[in-house]
């Protein structure tokens, strides 16, 4: 049976898990750590303190960027109103026993190698989609997780959303009928004077070595040379990044998924390249542009483009 899960309903249900323990009260709340304060952990912990404030305390940020770590202390003493501890090496901040469930906010290579040391440290965890940067890592994390007995939540948001699960409604209700072909896109029209390029995000300028961990965010990718764009563009590089399909494609697959309640196809296919919006001397791996189909079993059809 597939089992709705939104932000607040994963830290709910953590709340309730923890509450068994013989050291937590029924009414204590969840202490949480965030790995990974840049962006996406940034825009997380806004949406916890709004959407679920009072069930969780973040009592500690981890981020191998000063200024990132930087930021989301000062969102939880402003959103939060207490101090966190900070980290820059996430298994120092996994070894807190105070601490009960971590939401990991980092780039997907590192997705499964914090999240097998998550389950090691008997956290509960959610994780930022996709679950890993390989089908073997993802297959690895989902075994170790069901062995642990604690909860872990994959975060592909769009289940949350009112529309989908309306859609869902509908499709349960025999509103619509069968459905054999859902075409899904995601167009964006660049350049931004923020975002000149795909990914291209804005480099702080005070970006250096003596305030960047790059060995720790390497970590099993391949050890190279300090470099900014790879660091804060990651996405546009095959080491960190599954490019399109991971960041974008996900989204929608998943969202059909949800609403059809189909789960993997059988077969996909995709084509597709770095066609425009490259500056001089681009060294962008994953592609701008990208169709691709999935097949399912059951007289299914998703295209993609």
């Amino acid at each position: 049976m597939t089992e709705i899960i939104s932000r607040r309903n994963f830290l709910a249900g953590a709340a309730a898990v923890a509450a068994a323990r013989p050291s937590l009260a029924a009414n204590d709340v969840i202490n949480a750590g965030f790995i990974g304060t840049g962006s996406r952990g940034y825009y997380g912990l806004e949406r916890l303190y709004q959407g679920s404030k009072g069930l969780a305390v973040v009592t500690a940020v981890c981020d191998t960027y000063a200024g990132n770590l930087n930021r989301g202390k000062e969102r939880v003493q402003k959103m939060g109103g207490n101090t966190p501890k900070t980290y820059v090496d996430y298994r120092e901040m996994l070894a807190d026993p105070s601490i009960d469930a971590v939401f990991i906010m980092t780039p997907e290579h590192l997705h499964h190698p914090m999240a097998m040391a998550a389950i090691k440290a008997k956290k509960h965890i959610y994780l930022e989609k996709p679950i890993a940067h390989t089908l073997e890592e993802g297959a690895e994390i989902v075994k170790a997780s069901e062995q642990s007995g604690k909860i872990l939540q994959v975060g592909t948001q769009n289940r949350s959303n009112p529309h989908y699960q309306k859609a869902k409604e509908m499709i349960e209700q025999g509103m619509i009928g069968e459905v054999h072909y859902v075409r899904a896109f995601w167009y964006r029209n660049f350049p931004s004077p923020t975002t000149p390029a795909p990914w291209r995000y804005v480099i702080p300028e005070d970006t250096n070595e003596s305030n960047t961990n790059w060995d720790l965010f390497l970590g099993p990718a391949r050890k190279r040379p300090f470099n900014k764009q790879r660091y804060f563009q990651w996405r546009n590089y095959w080491d960190y990044s599954g490019g399109i399909s991971t960041d974008l494609l996900v989204h929608q697959t998943d969202a059909a998924n949800f609403v059809l309640n189909k789960t993997v196809p059988s077969s996909c296919m995709a084509s597709g390249g770095i066609y425009s919006w490259g500056p001089p001397n681009d060294d962008r791996e994953a592609p701008d542009t990208l169709s691709a189909i999935d097949e399912y079993p059951d007289k299914f059809h998703l295209n993609y483009g």
